[in-house]
C-alpha cells in the first residue's frame, strides 16, 4: 500500500489553516532535487510479481509512505515486452497508488506541475522485461535522496552566486582605484578643483543663458521676427507685388502702358524734311 501526507483545511470556511498545495510548495522550494525516495523502497521479483519494501520518499514537496507489498505486473499476451512500474500521485482526488506497465514501446510518463496547474505525477521505480511467465532485467530508476547531499548542493549553489557576486564587486573596486577623481577643471579653467566645485558657464567656456539675442535671453529657443532685425516684412509689397520673391515691374506698373518704345529719326534733302518712326 502506498499513501501521500499532506496538509489539509476547510476551504469553505477559510479556516486560515495552511492548504496542501502551499505546503508542497514550501517543501519543493527548500529541495534542489525534489522527486525521489528518502528512505526504502527496495525492489525485487518473483515470477510475474514486483516485491516493494516499505520506505517513503518525495514528489515536489508531497510526501509519500509505502508499507511492503507484492503487486501482480502488468504482463503481456505473448512474447517479452518491456515493464516499468511507477507510482502515480493524482492530487485533484488525492490518490497515490502503483501503476504497472508493459509494452513494446512504454508511454510517455504524465509529469504536471502539480503545484500549478497540473493533477498528476508519475514517478519512475523500476524498469524491466517480462515475459508472460517471469520478469527479468529488472534496474531501480528512482532518484535517491540524500538529505546531506541535498544541503551540499544548497550551499555550492550559494557559493558559486557569491563567488560570482565577489568577482563582480572586485571589478568595480579596481575600475574605481583605477579612475579615481581627484580634481574637477573645466575645459577653460587652467587648474583642477577639489572639494565641492560649481562650474559655471565661464568654467567651461558656454554662453550664459542670460544672453541676449536683440533683446532676447537665451533661456529658451529665440524666434527672430523681421522687426527684430530692422528688416522689411516680405507682406510689404511694391505696386501691389509682395516682396516675399523677386519684383519684375512692367510700363503698365508705372502708368507708362500707352508709351510706345519707338525711334524718331530726322532727316533734310534739300528744302525737304523726312521724319522717320520706327
Amino acid at each position: 500500500m502506498v499513501q501521500v501526507y499532506q496538509v489539509t483545511y476547510n476551504s469553505a470556511t477559510s479556516d486560515g489553516l495552511v492548504p496542501a498545495v502551499a505546503d508542497r510548495r514550501l517543501y519543493e522550494h527548500l529541495l534542489l532535487s525534489n522527486v525521489g525516495v528518502v528512505d526504502g523502497i527496495n525492489i525485487q521479483s518473483n515470477g510475474t510479481n514486483i516485491i516493494v519494501s516499505s520506505g517513503w520518499g518525495i514528489i515536489h514537496g508531497a510526501i509519500f509512505q509505502v508499507e511492503q507489498e507484492t503487486i501482480q505486473a502488468t504482463v503481456p499476451a505473448s512474447g517479452s515486452v518491456n515493464g516499468r512500474l511507477l507510482i502515480e500521485l493524482d492530487v485533484t482526488n488525492s490518490t497515490i497508488q502503483f501503476v504497472t506497465q508493459a509494452a513494446a514501446s512504454l508511454p510517455a510518463l504524465v509529469q504536471e506541475d502539480i503545484n500549478t496547474n497540473g493533477s498528476i505525477y508519475q514517478m519512475p521505480l523500476a524498469t524491466y522485461t517480462i515475459s508472460t511467465a517471469s520478469i527479468s532485467n529488472l534496474s531501480m530508476v528512482y532518484t535517491t535522496l540524500d538529505s546531506i547531499k541535498v544541503l551540499k548542493q544548497s550551499f555550492d549553489a550559494l557559493a558559486a552566486q557569491v563567488g560570482t557576486m565577489s568577482t563582480k564587486l572586485g571589478g568595480i573596486e579596481t575600475g574605481a582605484q583605477v579612475n579615481t577623481v581627484t580634481g574637477v577643471k573645466g575645459d577653460k579653467e587652467s587648474s583642477y578643483r577639489i572639494g565641492n566645485v560649481n562650474l559655471t558657464p565661464s568654467n567651461i567656456g558656454a554662453v550664459p543663458t542670460s544672453r541676449t539675442v536683440n533683446g532676447k535671453a537665451l533661456s529658451s529657443n529665440i524666434s527672430l521676427s523681421a522687426s527684430d532685425v530692422s528688416a522689411v516684412p516680405t507682406t510689404r509689397t511694391v505696386n501691389g507685388k509682395a516682396l516675399s520673391s523677386n519684383i519684375s515691374l512692367t510700363k503698365s506698373d508705372v502708368s507708362l502702358g500707352k508709351v510706345n518704345n519707338q525711334t524718331i529719326s530726322f532727316s533734310l534733302s534739300g528744302t525737304t524734311l523726312t521724319i522717320t518712326v520706327s
